[in-house]
């Protein structure tokens, strides 16, 4: 114990600038948290500031394994919770971990996540930069790091022009919350991303032995997020190929070996994606997951940019290395592999004919760009204008931390919503004291009441538009004509209603994400609604109790009065109102 002590506290004061900001970072994510529930003046209630995209979908995917379903086959709905799922939650894992280890309620832990991830992700950046500034053996590679993790953390954001305009202008419109704050991704797969890049340069440069099996399992893991596991993967191969290409046999064999590891973590998700293919067209399910066939090449800005810089910078190097008749150092090689791999994964289709939604990652090709251009700048200045370089990093540090605390002054944009939301937690309670299973129907334009419901309590949804996989065709058209018809929407008029909500239907009947996210009509929509309108018509004419209680059921919420929408086969009582919505419990009449 002592000589581990004798290690590390001299290792923590050498870096304590770095922990220093890592805990500022942390203070700045968490922060709209704590200052938006300090502006309700003890009207807050329990409910979190969660408004990034998706975030009650991964609470409740979270809850969903704590409630004793490990592998969340599916996390809304009751009837399917044996549904073989496409990727294992990995990231969920995390949460739940935090959550054991802190002894706190599922809401602190996820409160605390968001200040201790971005923390941890900027520490990782940190030590990343700093090994690639260190082998150049000058002074000066704590700041270049200081700056490179900062620039990580707040870079993807700042990347955002048109809104850093508008927070800059004082003119902001919306909320600008920190990436990394969003639940489980992309920050798990970042932190994930980040720990196998360390180890990957540590077998490239220094060929340390058995890094390759830790390597390994970090990559396996990552294949839980698609975006993370592809950049990492693509990463992987390129630092092989360079290897090979500078004759480092053995530390590309260690390389290979970190891959042929992650395939056998991942046995467990080939099994499971071979028992879809069994049981699903596979091409059906990819579509409706985000794949795209096509070959078209796809250039990114921010890449071609840092493409442009990293030439430059490295035909400068060049010269001066030739000049001193110096090869190229070891560490430029692997920055060579970040760029190239931000290359393959927005254009490795052109060889597949196959992309997984590509738009996503830049949530990964943006730090590695980052990382690029801080320590490609800092080794250009470093040796002829440190006072130069000193400019350019304090700028970083000052500019980055500005833009955090500016973009967390935006929570006042969604303090009237959060507000609003506290009024739901007595719903919570209440729904979360039903003994057993609990399903519940919502009755609303969207889901949001569904998915804090599910988030916030044991109970199930009746419907939702989260049916990536798991979910039965049938099941969706049953759950989506039903809401409907609670809706109000008389059979006269279902034609009309759909044309006028082409969003809504392509929500619920996607064929892949291009039309999922569109709301423009095509012919296989029209087919969707021909369908739809034949089974409303149909739908009509059936006693409502029965169609109900096909599946469990046992509350309906809605903002509305729902009594007049019924017919006589059902029997609702209001147990209670809470803020804006009804909470009733239904009985089927004999």
């Amino acid at each position: 114990m002592d000589a581990f002590a004798r290690r590390i506290v001299p290792l923590i004061r050498y870096h304590r600038l770095a922990l220093a900001f890592a805990l500022l970072v942390g203070v700045t994510a968490v922060a709209p948290h704590f200052l938006a529930v300090y502006s309700l003046q003890g009207q807050y209630q329990g409910v979190p500031f969660l408004f990034l995209d998706n975030e009650y979908t991964y609470l409740d995917r979270i809850r969903e394994i704590l409630d004793g379903h490990p592998l969340v086959g599916s996390p809304l709905l009751f009837e399917y919770k044996s549904s073989i799922a496409p990727v294992l939650p990995f990231g969920e894992y995390l949460y739940v971990l935090l959550y054991l280890l802190s002894g706190a309620s599922l809401v602190t832990a996820v409160i605390v996540s968001k200040f201790l991830f971005p923390a941890i992700l900027f520490l990782l950046a940190y030590v990343l930069v700093y090994l690639l500034a260190s082998e150049q053996k000058s002074e000066g590679s704590r700041m270049t790091a200081l700056a490179g993790g900062l620039a990580v953390i707040f870079g993807y954001d700042i990347m955002n022009l048109q809104a850093t305009a508008k927070l800059l202008s004082g003119s902001a419109d919306a909320s600008y919350l920190l990436v990394w704050t969003r639940l489980v991704n992309p920050v798990t797969g970042a932190m994930f991303l980040l720990v196998f890049l360390i180890l990957e340069y540590l077998i490239f440069a220094r060929r340390t032995k058995y890094l390759f099996i830790p390597a390994g399992i970090v990559l396996g893991i990552m294949s839980s997020y698609f975006f993370s596991w592809g950049t990492a993967l693509a990463v992987a191969g390129s630092l092989t190929v360079i290897a090979f290409g500078l004759r480092r046999t053995r530390n590309a064999l260690l390389l290979l070996g970190s891959i042929a590891v992650s395939v056998f973590v991942q046995a467990s998700f080939l099994f499971r994606l071979g028992l879809l293919t069994d049981s699903a067209n596979l091409t059906t399910l990819g579509l409706r997951n985000g794949l795209l066939l096509m070959r078209q090449p796809v250039v990114n800005k921010v890449v071609l940019a840092t493409t442009i810089i990293a030439l430059a910078v490295f035909a400068y190097q060049l010269y001066s290395l030739r000049k001193q008749e110096r090869t190229v150092p070891l560490w430029w090689w692997y920055l060579l592999a970040l760029l190239s791999a931000s290359w393959i994964v927005f254009n490795q289709q052109i060889i597949t004919g196959r992309a997984i939604w590509y738009f996503h990652f830049v949530q990964y090709t943006i730090p590695l760009s980052v990382i690029l251009i801080v320590v490609m700048v800092g080794t250009m200045l470093r040796p002829k204008f440190p006072k130069l370089l000193m400019a350019f990093v304090i700028l970083t540090i000052v500019g980055t931390l500005s833009y955090g605390v500016l973009a967390a002054a935006t929570y006042r944009i969604k303090q009237p919503e959060f507000a609003r939301r506290q009024s739901y937690q007595p719903l919570f309670s209440e729904l979360d004291r039903h003994p057993g299973p609990c399903v519940v129907f919502t009755v609303e334009d969207t889901d949001t009441i569904g998915q804090m419901i599910a988030a916030h309590t044991h109970c199930d949804l009746y419907w939702t538009t989260y049916s990536f996989f798991g979910i039965p065709p049938e099941r969706i058209i049953h759950n989506f004509l039903l809401l409907l018809r609670l809706r109000g929407i008389a059979a006269a008029d279902i034609d009309s209603y759909l044309h006028q909500h082409i969003g809504e239907v392509h929500a619920y009947f996607f064929r892949d994400w291009l039309q999922l996210f569109s709301d423009q009509t095509d012919q296989d929509t029209e087919a969707t609604i021909s369908r739809l309108v034949d089974a409303y018509q149909e739908l009509a004419k059936k006693n409502l109790a029965d169609e109900l209680f096909k599946y469990k059921l046992d509350y309906i919420v809605t903002s509305g009065d729902l009594e007049a929408r019924i017919d006589s086969t059902l029997s609702l009582k209001l147990l209670e109102t809470y803020g804006d919505q009804n909470l009733y419990s239904i009985v089927k009449k004999n």
